[in-house]
C-alpha cells in the first residue's frame, strides 16, 4: 500500500497489490514527477530485517525518508511535514493492516493488478486500480526471506545461484529479488518476477565497499510453491566468500584501479621494466580489465586455500627456495593445512612435518620466557600454469580424502599427452627460531 499527503492535507493513497504486479515500480514513477525529494516519506511495514524495497528506493531517491518496521510512531509524526508520503504493503499482508497504521485517517486506495487477475478482494477495496505486469501468481505460495549483511559473494557464483533460483531448483518460484554484495565491492539489485522477461542485474549507486566485509544490508526474498528452503539456506551460504578470499579480490580491485598500495606497480616494472608495463596496459582494454575483475582469486574449502599469491598479499611468490619459516607463517595466517598457489608459475610440494618452533624475545631490561608453538603436518602446492612455456601446460590434481598430490604436464606440440611428475621438498622435523 501506498500513501500520499500534500502540506497538511491528509491526502494518503494506499497502494496494495499481488506479488510482483509492479508496486514497487509504480510508487518509483510517481516519485519522479516530484521535484522535492527530500519531502517524500516512504513506508513499507512486514519486511522484518530484509528491507530490499527500501534499500533500493532510498538509493535511487537519496534524500527521501524511508521508514521500515519499529519506526511506525517516527512514521506517522512525520507525515504532517511531508508533501508526499508513499506506504506500500506486500501482498502477504492484510488490507486491514492499514487502519492500523494511519490510526484512522483516510485515504484513497490503489490497486496495482495484473489484466487477468479478477474479483479479488482488491478489486473491492480499491478506489482505483492500476494494470500491472502479467506476473503468475498461485493461492498456494510462501515467502522466504534470508539477510546477508556483511556477506560478499562471487559475481558468478551469484549468476548460477540466482539462475537455479529461476528455473526451479528449489521449488516452483514466481517471484524473488534481492540486493548482494559482490567481490568487486559493487552492490547489486537482482530481480525476477515469472511470466515477465527477465532484466539484468542492476547495479546500485553506492560507492564500492574495498575495505573489509560490508557494513550494509544485503538480503534475499523468494516467494513460491514447494521452496526447498533449507538448500537455499545453504547454498547462499555456500556462496559467500571468506575472509581471506575477500581480502583477495579488494587487493586485486585497488591495484587494478590505482588505488592500492602498489598501484604503480613496482614489482611488474622491476621484472619486465617501463616499456613492457606501459605496452601492457596500452594493449588492456578496459572492457578485459572488467572481466578480469570478475575471475576468482581466491577459495577456501576443507582445509584447503587456493589463491594467486599468498596469505600476505598477491604480489608475492612463493617457490621452493622458500624458506620454511617463512612457508609456515603463510599457512599458519588462515589456519590451512593445504596453500594452493599459482603466482610462480611452477609446480612443487612444500611439506611441513611435525615439529615445534621455540621464540624467544630479548629486551634491554630481561629476557621474556620461551614460547613453543606445536607445528601440525602441513604444506604448500605449486599449481604449475598454462602459457608459460611454449608447447606444454602443467596441471595438478589433489584428492582431499587420501591428501595425495599429483602434477601432470600435457604436451601440444610434436609430443602430446599427459605425463607424471612429482616434486616434493620436506622441511626439516623441528625448526628453531629466536
Amino acid at each position: 500500500m501506498i500513501i500520499i499527503i500534500f502540506m497538511s492535507i491528509p491526502n494518503i493513497i494506499v497502494v496494495a497489490g499481488s506479488s510482483g504486479a509492479g508496486k514497487t515500480t509504480w510508487v518509483c514513477q510517481q516519485m519522479r514527477e516530484i521535484a522535492a525529494v527530500d519531502k517524500i516519506i516512504y513506508f513499507s511495514p512486514g519486511t522484518g530485517t530484509v528491507p530490499i524495497d527500501q534499500t533500493r528506493i532510498a538509493t535511487e531517491f537519496p534524500g527521501i525518508q524511508v521508514f521500515s518496521d519499529g519506526q511506525e510512531v517516527e512514521f506517522f509524526n512525520q507525515i504532517p511535514k511531508a508533501e508526499a508520503v508513499y506506504i506500500e504493503l506486500g501482498f502477504y499482508l492484510q488490507l486491514e493492516a492499514i487502519a492500523q497504521i494511519l490510526d484512522n485517517l483516510t485515504y484513497r486506495a490503489i490497486a496495482v493488478l495484473p489484466l487477468d487477475f479478477k474479483d479479488s478482494e482488491y478489486h473491492s477495496w480499491a478506489n482505483e486500480i492500476v494494470r500491472g505486469a502479467p506476473a503468475q501468481t498461485s493461492t498456494a505460495e510462501t515467502l522466504w526471506r534470508a539477510a546477508s549483511n556483511g556477506q560478499v559473494i562471487d559475481e558468478n557464483s551469484l549468476e548460477e545461484f540466482w539462475y537455479e533460483i529461476t528455473h526451479g531448483a528449489y521449488g516452483i518460484v514466481t517471484r524473488a529479488k534481492g540486493i548482494f554484495d559482490v567481490n568487486d565491492g559493487r552492490s547489486l539489485y537482482c530481480d525476477f518476477v515469472a511470466g515477465v522477461p527477465q532484466t539484468d542485474f542492476l547495479e546500485l549507486d553506492l560507492p564500492r565497499y574495498l575495505e573489509g566485509r560490508p557494513q550494509r544490508f544485503s538480503g534475499l526474498e523468494v516467494v513460491g510453491e514447494n521452496l526447498d528452503e533449507a538448500t537455499l539456506k545453504q547454498t547462499l551460504s555456500d556462496c559467500c566468500l571468506s575472509d581471506a578470499t575477500i581480502l583477495q579480490y579488494q587487493q586485486q580491485c585497488l591495484i587494478l584501479h590505482g588505488l592500492g598500495p602498489t598501484g604503480d606497480a613496482p614489482e611488474l616494472i622491476a621484472k619486465y621494466e617501463g616499456d613492457t608495463v606501459k605496452m601492457l596496459w596500452e594493449c588492456v582494454s578496459r572492457k578485459t580489465v572488467q572481466w578480469l575483475r570478475s575471475l576468482d582469486f581466491g577459495f577456501f574449502e576443507l582445509d584447503c586455500l587456493l589463491i594467486h599469491g599468498s596469505t600476505v598479499g598477491v604480489g608475492e611468490e612463493l617457490t621452493p627456495e622458500t624458506p620454511p619459516i617463512q612457508m609456515l607463517d603463510r599457512l599458519s595466517r588462515m589456519q590451512a593445512n593445504n596453500l594452493f598457489c599459482g603466482r610462480s608459475g611452477l609446480t612443487f610440494q612444500y611439506q611441513m612435518q611435525t615439529g615445534s618452533i621455540t621464540t624467544e624475545l630479548t629486551t634491554l631490561d630481561n629476557q621474556m620466557f620461551p614460547q613453543i608453538v606445536t607445528v601440525s603436518p602441513r604444506q604448500v602446492i605449486g599449481v604449475g600454469n598454462v602459457g608459460r612455456t611454449a608447447g606444454q601446460a602443467t596441471y595438478t590434481f589433489y584428492n582431499p580424502g587420501t591428501n595425495q598430490v599429483e602434477f601432470k604436464t600435457v604436451y601440444y606440440g610434436n609430443s602430446k599427452g599427459f605425463q607424471s611428475k612429482h616434486k616434493s621438498i620436506k622441511s626439516k622435523s623441528r625448526i628453531f627460531h629466536s
